[in-house]
């Protein structure tokens, strides 16, 4: 009589499988592109305050310290310190100033969006 062969029921994909390789593959692919995203945002941001804001590198580089430290605050939860989540920023800047930070985003996309569509025309 054959041994009978137990499939694996945790759904755990065995250590090197195509699965596994391509899981890791996709993590790299998209901790790249979030690495990429970063360092053009504080770029472009460091640029804007020095060109319009005529911050020095002092001030630029505390600037992007303060949005550095609040980030990584807004991320401290999963590591058992809840010390502010993204969440509460929205509704928080709406009440003190009357700003809706995703309506802001959205007229700004739409702006770039318009930007790529007078481009297509011209050409």
């Amino acid at each position: 009589m054959a041994k009978k062969i137990k499939k694996n029921s945790f759904g755990l994909s065995k250590p090197g499988s195509k699965k596994e390789q391509e899981y890791n593959y996709k993590m790299k692919v998209r901790l790249e592109a979030r690495k990429e995203m970063l360092e053009e945002f504080t770029t472009v941001l460091a640029w804007v305050l020095r060109a319009k804001y005529n911050f020095g590198k002092k001030r630029i580089e505390q600037m992007i310290e303060d949005v550095y430290e609040l980030k990584s605050d807004t991320t401290m939860k999963e590591h058992g310190q809840d010390l502010l989540s993204i969440e509460d920023i929205p509704p928080q800047l709406l009440e003190e100033v009357g700003l809706d930070i995703y309506k802001l985003i959205g007229r700004l996309a739409w702006k770039h969006v318009q930007r790529i569509e007078e481009l297509k025309h011209v050409e």
